[in-house]
């Protein structure tokens, strides 16, 4: 009887490790995913980045998911974008946001570089305008990681980018990108494309 219960818990525990390494991309996406395996709005894509119903492990900072699926790699980058921070003229929120999402990544990637910066002679310089001069493109704020930075990369994935973006004085946004190694590629096969048409 013993030896019934514990192959049925070894048994159940393959599974689920087996589910998890199925799952071991970011939001459960992996590194040359094909098409159908993933659950797309059936809309047009826009240069092949397709825009998903869902993932298999969302996060609860992101509602919005797409992922770039080349013809012959597979996916290649993944993206999502947060919900949006309104009434935040002054960045307070978004920042807080963005901070905590850090954390969280470097405790699976390890450290990142930050590129934040407002550019010389803004016109939004002011504190009630940060929103705006992220808005305008006149301020950065954001964190990649890679090995070029130290980053413990796995799973295939090349590059990590957050990112604050604007909509307006007092709306924002932040968005998450993963490139994969096979990125290249898939601008490769695009650039070909897009010459084919001329």
């Amino acid at each position: 009887m013993n030896a019934i219960i514990f192959q049925t818990a070894l048994l159940s525990v393959t599974v689920l490790l087996s589910a998890f390494a199925a799952w071991a991309g970011p939001f459960g996406i992996e590194q040359g995913q094909s098409k159908d395996s993933l659950r797309i709005v059936h809309e047009p894509s826009h240069y092949g980045v397709y825009k998903l119903c869902t993932v298999p492990r969302r996060h609860p900072a992101f509602e919005v998911y797409s992922a770039e699926i080349s013809e012959t790699v597979g996916v290649c980058r993944v993206n999502a974008g947060s919900v949006m921070f309104t009434a935040d003229r002054l960045g307070t929120k978004v920042r807080a946001k963005f901070d905590e999402i850090v954390r969280e990544l470097e405790d699976i990637y390890g450290q990142g570089k930050d590129f934040k910066s407002l550019k010389e002679g803004s016109r939004w310089s002011e504190n009630r305008d940060w929103v705006m001069s992220v808005t305008e493109n006149e301020r950065t704020y954001r964190r990649e990681w890679s090995v070029a930075y130290g980053s413990r990369l796995k799973n295939g994935i090349s590059r990590i980018n957050l990112a604050v973006h604007g909509l307006g004085e007092d709306v924002s946004f932040i968005a998450l990108e993963y490139a994969f190694e096979n990125y290249t590629q898939c601008l490769s096969e695009k650039a070909q494309s897009t010459a084919s048409a001329l």
